[in-house]
């Protein structure tokens, strides 16, 4: 018996050495120090990255965790387009302004560091609005229509002027893609005017008004858009409330055109 008990115990022994060691993933890492899981896709290039086509890899990252890309995938030094966000969308990297192309948007492999999705944090302003998932539709564009409008004034409460409105004033709308966004409006005679924005830039440092994203700062045209229930006019002290009508939705907005507000619903 003692025999038995030794030859299985020796047996075990020699299983147990020539067991191979699973092979460790050689390659780039992307490490998450979020609380979210997030969903990544790499580009080859800035124009697939806006149109989201021919990704080269796709994959998800744990919250707290590393994914490690083989290296076979992705070339050491070059520099790619990448796209993350959380499940619910409401933690994401979709930041289209020129202050942050250098930083979110690129990943440039190397196997001495990892690419950090960073934690949440205060100067995250699309972590704290789900604006990813409100002016996208799975990535696609989405148009809204003005419902209600309001005058903007530095030195005033704003004023709702949408019964003060003809037919054709009311109809403004405004479409988002990934990369750019549209306003239309209508002259008297029925013209279409539309002014495209080329860039979204959804962060504002100089303001502390969470939930309020730049969509454009070009003078006349300046465009804010949020969210929230109350917001305030970036530039002014003007507190915006719709009077309990605007309530945050994925399917509601406030949109800041100039020296007026609008209330748009999804189309």
């Amino acid at each position: 018996m003692k025999r038995l008990v030794l030859f299985t115990l020796i047996v075990a022994l020699f299983l147990n050495a020539c067991k191979k060691e699973e092979p460790k993933v050689v390659g780039y890492d992307i490490k998450n120090l979020s609380s979210k899981r997030v969903q990544a896709t790499i580009y080859s290039s800035e124009e697939d990255y806006i149109n989201q086509i021919n990704p080269l890899w796709q994959g998800s990252v744990e919250a707290g965790k590393t994914t490690t890309i083989p290296e076979s995938t992705l070339e050491e030094g070059y520099r790619y387009q990448i796209d993350w966000y959380s499940d619910d969308q409401t933690y994401s990297n979709w930041i289209a302004g020129e202050q942050w192309l250098n930083n979110e948007m690129h990943f440039t492999p190397s196997k001495n560091s990892a690419y950090i999705i960073p934690e949440l944090g205060p100067t995250k302003r699309a972590a704290e609005c789900n604006i990813r998932g409100t002016l996208l539709d799975n990535n696609n564009p989405t148009t809204w229509k003005a419902v209600d409008a309001y005058s903007i004034s530095m030195y005033a409460e704003p004023k709702r002027v949408w019964n003060a409105l003809t037919d054709w004033q009311k109809k403004i709308y405004i479409t988002f893609s990934f990369n750019k966004a549209a306003f239309k409006s209508y002259k008297p005679t029925g013209e279409e005017h539309i002014y495209t924005m080329k860039t979204l830039d959804f962060e504002m440092e100089r303001s502390n008004n969470n939930g309020v994203f730049t969509v454009s700062l070009e003078r006349p045209n300046q465009y804010y858009v949020s969210n929230t229930t109350t917001i305030s006019h970036p530039g002014n002290s003007a507190t915006i409330d719709t009077y309990q009508k605007y309530q945050p939705a994925k399917d509601t907005i406030f949109l800041i055109a100039g020296d007026a507000g609008y209330l748009m619903v999804r189309e």
